[in-house]
Parts: structure tokens; C-alpha cells; sequence
């Protein structure tokens, strides 16, 4: 018990070995999240049902993660965090090999919900997990290394078990990911230190005190609409380049320099939030902002319009890592109470930005999508420039 304190009070220097393990369950996680989206045709065939059926192995993931992750990490605030992480990864273990083994649709559709309560509470812990096992002035680029993970999953994690879904069937695809799973899981075993949960004599309702914190909504909410004004352009990117005159394969080839440019926000993030996190979040919104309108306004050829989407990218991966450095921030004990709520924050702001933009392509024509999503970047600039949380990470 003396070293574990000892290592608690007094983090071990960056570890990457054990960041890249948590990269390694973000990667699972996302990867497990976002596969059937490229095999669904191949899914809803074997189970005789239409591809919007089949759509619900997606849509009822998202909406369990939302219902389910805060009374989850209510329920887990004790459980050793080590031992917390095992378990949530062999539970994407268990729900990936129900999918697997499913004779019919009903059971896939109860392996993709085990599935997706596990997603929620993985990442209610990941983030506090990197606090905890680096010093202070290397959170963030911690963070930068654990969200790498995450969008490898996206870039590709999901295409290349798409491919091999496409080869050897979508149930072969599966079973890969369910060994890369317990691979993920045995490394957090045997590789991540162990972390004690809440004490039993700690505050009895810590997400009641993160509500009443002055910082907390504002900045979930900012983040929510970021994430809305991102996937809300991300739906229909295919339509919007088709409505602006370009090829599909300007789309395929957008979308990859997307994934690369999530990388390489991560890491700009990473080496600048710690100092300078309120103002760069700031200038990451305004380049998103500078980003929707240049696709929307004046000639839109194939060159310009990828250069545009590496820009958007790049700018909306960092600020996902500058959000999340302000929560830490100024969240303190309540860390993962709060992560909770960023977990259902983010879920919210991909279906509310699908929603958003749908309605936006009906009202207005999809051309003018980006101009429409302008609306949420701007009033998350409006709550980021009013913010007082990042000034805390200063003084910590």
C-alpha cells in the first residue's frame, strides 16, 4: 500500500508502454463501435432484414452508451480502476462474440447493446486514467496519445475490417476483432498500475457535485455542439461533394485525408494544450468555422476541397483533446463522474448533428450545410471565449 500511494501522489515519468495499452482499448472500442456501418449490406442479407433495420446494430449501440453509462459508473465508483477496464473489455469481448454466433437478428442486436454499456463505461474511465498515471505537465500529451487510439480505430481500424469483412464474410471480420479485444484486455492486465475507485467515505453523489460546478455545462455543452457541427457535415459529406460538382472518388480520397488529419491534430494538441489550451481551442473552432465556410462559398474544385477537409479535420481532432484537457482541469476529484457525462455529451452531439443536418439539407439544399452548421460552431465559440475553466489548469 506505501508504493501505490507513493505512486498516486507521485506519478512515474511518461510512460509510453502504458499509453499506448490505453490507445490499444480506445482502438477496440471505437473499431467495435463503427464495423457494422461498413458491413451492413453483407449483415442485413444474412438476416433477411433491410439495411435500416439492420442499421439499428449502430443506432441502438449509441443509445445505450447514453442510458447506460451513468448509472454504470455510479454503480462501478469503487471497483478498482484496472480491475474496472479488464472487465468493460471483456464485455466487448462477450457482445462481439454473441454478434458472432447470433442465429438470428434479435441475438446480434443483443451482443451490439452488451457491447455498447461496455463502450460507455470504457471511456468514462480512460481520460481520468491518463491523469492519473502521468505527471501534471504531460497530461496532455497523454491525452494526444490515448485519442490517437480512438481515431486509428476511425481511419483504420474500420476500413480494413471492412475489407476483410468483404473477403472472408463479415462474421470472420468479427472474430478478428474479438481476438484484438482480448489481446487489449490482458495488456491492460498485465501492463497498466492498479488504481483504487472511490473511498468509501467519499462524497456520496460526485456527479451532483460536478453538475453544480460553474464550469462543468458550459463546457460539455460547447463540446456537444462542436461535435454536432462536425458530424453534421460528416453525414452528408458524400451528397455535399456530389451537390458541389465533384467525383465520388474526391469523397473516398477526402475521407482518408480526414483520418490523417485527426492524427496529426491529436498531436499538435498534445504538445500545445498545456500552456495554451483555452487559446488554441479558440483558434480551433475558428478554423472550423473558416474550413465550412470556404466549402460553401466560391469554387469548389477536388484540390481545394481536400485541402479544406485536412484543415477541418486537423482542427476538430485537437479540440477534442483541448475539451478534454479542460474538464480534467477543472473537474479534480470528480473526474470521472464528469467523463460520464462527456461520454453521453459526445453521443448526444453525433445524433443531434445528424439530425441538424438532415434538417438543414431539406430546408436549405445540401450546398449550403456548411453555412447552416456555422450556427452551433458559433455558439460553441460564444461559451469556449466565456469559459473559465482552462485558467485552473494553471494552477494546479
Amino acid at each position: 500500500m506505501p508504493s501505490l500511494t507513493k505512486t498516486l501522489l507521485s506519478p512515474a515519468p511518461f510512460n509510453w508502454p502504458q499509453l499506448l495499452v490505453l490507445a490499444a482499448a480506445g482502438f477496440v472500442s471505437v473499431t467495435t463501435e463503427l464495423l457494422p456501418v461498413g458491413l451492413l449490406t453483407l449483415i442485413s442479407n444474412e438476416f433477411e432484414v433491410s439495411e435500416v433495420g439492420a442499421g439499428l446494430l449502430v443506432a441502438a449501440y449509441s443509445v445505450i452508451v447514453v442510458f447506460t453509462v451513468i448509472p454504470l459508473s455510479r454503480l462501478t465508483s469503487r471497483v478498482p480502476r484496472r480491475r474496472l477496464m479488464v472487465a468493460t473489455l471483456i464485455a466487448f469481448l462477450v457482445g462481439t462474440l454473441v454478434l458472432v454466433a447470433a442465429p438470428n437478428f434479435q441475438i446480434a442486436l443483443f451482443g451490439r447493446l452488451i457491447s455498447g454499456a461496455a463502450h460507455g463505461m470504457l471511456w468514462s474511465v480512460l481520460a481520468p486514467y491518463v491523469s492519473r498515471i502521468v505527471p501534471t505537465k504531460d497530461v496532455t500529451k497523454g491525452l494526444a496519445v490515448m485519442f490517437s487510439g480512438s481515431t486509428l480505430g476511425l481511419a483504420a481500424g474500420t476500413p480494413l475490417g471492412t475489407s476483410l469483412g468483404q473477403l472472408l464474410g463479415w462474421r470472420f471480420a468479427f472474430v478478428v476483432l474479438a481476438g484484438a479485444t482480448a489481446v487489449a484486455a490482458i495488456l491492460v492486465r498485465c501492463m497498466l498500475p492498479e488504481i483504487p475507485g472511490a473511498t468509501p467515505g467519499a462524497h456520496a453523489s460526485p456527479l451532483l457535485t460536478a453538475l453544480r460546478m460553474p464550469c462543468v455545462m458550459p463546457q460539455l455543452t460547447a463540446w456537444t455542439l462542436q461535435v454536432a457541427a462536425h458530424f453534421g457535415l460528416m453525414t452528408y459529406i458524400s451528397s455535399f461533394f456530389a451537390g458541389r460538382g465533384l467525383l465520388p472518388a474526391v469523397t473516398a480520397t477526402a475521407l482518408s485525408a480526414l483520418g490523417l488529419a485527426a492524427l496529426a491534430g491529436i498531436w499538435i494538441a498534445g504538445v500545445t494544450a498545456h500552456r495554451l489550451n483555452k487559446p488554441a481551442l479558440i483558434i480551433s473552432c475558428v478554423m472550423m468555422a473558416a474550413c465550412y465556410i470556404a466549402l460553401s462559398v466560391g469554387r469548389l474544385d477536388s484540390l481545394w476541397a481536400i485541402i479544406l477537409v485536412t484543415i477541418w479535420g486537423t482542427a476538430q481532432s485537437a479540440s477534442n483533446v483541448f475539451n478534454q484537457t479542460a474538464v480534467l482541469a477543472f473537474s479534480g476529484p470528480n473526474a470521472e463522474a464528469v467523463n460520464s457525462m462527456v461520454v453521453v455529451a459526445i453521443q448526444i452531439g453525433i445524433t443531434a448533428g445528424s439530425i441538424f443536418g438532415g434538417a438543414a439539407v431539406q430546408a436549405l439544399g445540401v450546398e449550403q450545410l456548411p453555412l447552416a452548421l456555422l450556427v452551433l460552431l458559433t455558439g460553441s465559440l460564444i461559451l469556449v471565449v466565456r469559459a473559465h475553466g482552462f485558467q485552473i489548469a494553471r494552477n494546479r
